[in-house]
């Protein structure tokens, strides 16, 4: 029998590793600004909001895990960031912002459209008459309600010790909910750990009307952060 694997670091370094210390998209958002004030609602690490702040932005990161703020601090080191412990679903800045960004698919980790939609009622009360909301989602294509029995190979990654992770992944979709699950082992020298993460897979169509519902209208649909126009079975929707 496999030992857990127990990986070195804080969860927030652990975070890092993996995904990186920074958003390589940072020229897409910088492109779309018109202006210079910037919410990142579940920022995280700060991947996104320093490098954004580094390119002299008004930025403003907000979390709800008291640890990766407190390591987001940590790496912005003098920036002018002000971090922000809250809940996306309940927040009040008295500020107003001509971007908001919800990156990765933060808006379909809520469990339900309602929550989804006292999010998007916060973010329009913060947004500038002009400002943009910038989102993520994963697309609901027809190979996703396919279930995953086995896990797959995603991609690899060193903790901070240096220790080799292999990452795998598996998916199940339960459409009486609209919820897509990816169940995620990693595995290294000292064994195998696992996770799960759960995503409201709301169909395109109900998000716009939940935008318009708000009083934002859906100026860009991307399918990735080069730009290239939505389509059905793209991957993502931006």
């Amino acid at each position: 029998m496999k030992n857990k694997l127990q990986l070195e670091g804080s969860i927030a370094d652990i975070f890092d590793a993996e995904f990186g210390d920074y958003d390589s998209n940072i020229q897409f958002y910088i492109d779309l600004i018109e202006g210079d004030k910037i919410l990142d609602l579940s920022c995280g690490t700060g991947r996104t909001i320093i490098p954004l702040s580094q390119q002299g932005f008004d930025c403003v990161g907000l979390d709800s895990s008291r640890t990766l703020l407190n390591h987001a601090t940590e790496k912005a080191g003098m920036l002018p960031i002000t971090f922000v412990l809250g809940d996306m679903r309940r927040f009040d800045l008295h500020q107003r912002f001509d971007l908001i960004l919800l990156t990765g698919h933060t808006f379909q980790s809520f469990a339900t459209i309602s929550e989804q939609q006292r999010m998007l009622r916060c973010v329009r009360r913060h947004l500038n008459a002009d400002g943009l909301f910038v989102f993520q989602m994963q697309n609901l294509t027809a190979a996703l309600m396919h279930d995953d029995s086995n896990y797959a190979f995603w991609h690899t990654f060193k903790d901070k010790q240096g220790q080799k992770i292999k990452v795998f992944g598996k998916r199940q979709y339960d459409s009486d909910d609209s919820i897509l699950t990816y169940r995620i082992k990693r595995s290294g020298q000292m064994g195998d750990s696992f996770s799960e993460m759960r995503l409201l897979l709301t169909p395109l169509d109900d998000v716009v009307e939940a935008l318009q519902n708000e009083g934002m209208e859906v100026v860009h649909l991307f399918s990735d952060y080069q730009r290239s126009p939505h389509w059905k079975e793209a991957d993502n929707i931006i």
